[in-house]
């Protein structure tokens, strides 16, 4: 178990060098080197996410009826150090603006493919296959440490040694290393049988799933969409609330650790109280989330915000490890965590712009709060009626 546990965990690692922080680390040095406006990284990031989001299952499909996890990492690891050479190679002068902006939009959607996609998917499948589901809610707690704690460092290594002034030799090594792990990949890892994957058929349609696995992929998406919009957006709320940008950027700090607490209480939770209340929870900490929103002057607004961004986040570390495990049989878990990683990558992608969309519509951004506060109640109140026919 120890060795299982230490390869598992190794193997994820990288996944954080496809996720928000690393690629906002990396914006600044694209920016100096590529002559492109604002709006269009953030577009091209938009894209690379959407599109990732949505070819994670197809991917997955792709590799086979016969789920191959040594040849599926081993890809994964190889389509990263590409992701990483083509960023390397965009600040090339011969390249025309449009060519730019769509290799960008490739670069992010390898980067988040394989980050946020492929390698947790990968992950969780060969965690799933050795470990029943109460065991999955305890390695989920062990992977998402090690990849915030993995994540964290590195960024605070590389700006206190200065080495975001020699982002070309950084993304060298990392490049070096992705192959190194492509070649030394375990030749033990499992061969896993899906009944769901055939790489001459594809579709994201949740039909043949059973109810609580399509409900639980729902309210995790719903958490992602509302999560990430409302970390995007914390500068707007702030300024339409008066307090300092200053003062709310400093919340990540404590919504970090906490969740490092709350990450063995949920799996705690889980293993002794496994039942679908859980995904409850859920909503019941988003719509504590909306109202605490509205309060962010005060003490209380302050502490609520940052308690249950963490207790949130934490319900969904958790739960998309045990989720699949929990409701599928052993054949469709490798289809079932790529189409969960999918649905709220997707989710996830699009947050940031529904809001906006919503406080065009309401005026401000705390008016998009309220209609979400409104919208969530209506979601709880419909599981309530739910829950009891699943």
């Amino acid at each position: 178990m120890k060795m299982f546990l230490w390869i598992s965990t190794l193997i994820l690692l990288p996944s954080a060098l496809g996720r928000s922080p690393f690629i906002s680390a990396l914006k600044p040095f694209l920016k100096d080197n590529l002559a492109l406006p604002e709006t269009v990284f953030s577009l091209a990031y938009t894209l690379g996410t959407l599109f990732a989001s949505i070819c994670l299952p197809l991917v997955i499909c792709f590799l086979g009826k016969t789920l191959q996890l040594r040849k599926s990492f081993q890809w994964t690891y190889l389509v990263f150090a590409m992701s990483l050479l083509l960023i390397l190679l965009l600040p090339n002068k011969s390249i025309n603006n449009w060519a730019v902006f769509l290799l960008l939009i490739l670069a992010y959607w390898g980067l988040r493919l394989c980050g946020q996609g492929l390698l947790p998917a990968l992950t969780r499948t060969y965690v799933a296959s050795i470990c029943e589901d109460r065991q999955c809610a305890w390695i989920g707690t062990l992977h998402t440490t090690a990849v915030v704690c993995f994540g964290g460092s590195f960024l605070y290594i590389l700006s206190k040694l200065d080495f975001f002034k020699y982002w070309n030799y950084v993304l060298i090594s990392l490049i070096i290393l992705f192959v190194i792990f492509a070649l030394k990949i375990p030749n033990h890892l499992p061969q896993i049988q899906d009944l769901n994957t055939n790489s001459k058929r594809f579709s994201l349609v949740l039909k043949n799933f059973p109810g609580m696995f399509k409900w639980g992929v729902l309210m995790l998406a719903l958490h992602n969409l509302q999560a990430t919009a409302i970390a995007f957006h914390l500068s707007d709320f702030a300024n339409e609330q008066r307090i300092s940008l200053t003062v709310v950027f400093q919340f990540f700090l404590p919504i970090g650790l906490l969740e490092l607490l709350f990450n063995p209480l949920i799996a705690w939770i889980y293993g002794r109280y496994r039942s679908k209340f859980l995904l409850i929870g859920i909503l019941v900490n988003l719509i504590i989330l909306n109202v605490s929103i509205a309060f962010l002057t005060e003490v209380m607004g302050k502490f609520m915000f940052i308690l249950t961004c963490a207790l949130g986040w934490s319900f969904n570390h958790i739960l998309s490890y045990s989720l699949p495990a929990w409701t599928l049989s052993k054949e469709q878990h490798a289809i079932g965590y790529a189409l969960l990683g999918g649905y709220v990558s997707l989710f996830s992608a699009i947050g940031p712009f529904a809001y906006s969309c919503l406080a065009a519509f309401g005026g401000n951004y705390l008016a998009a709060n309220n209609i979400m506060l409104l919208a969530n109640g209506c979601v709880l109140a419909a599981s309530s009626w739910l829950i009891r026919r699943i």
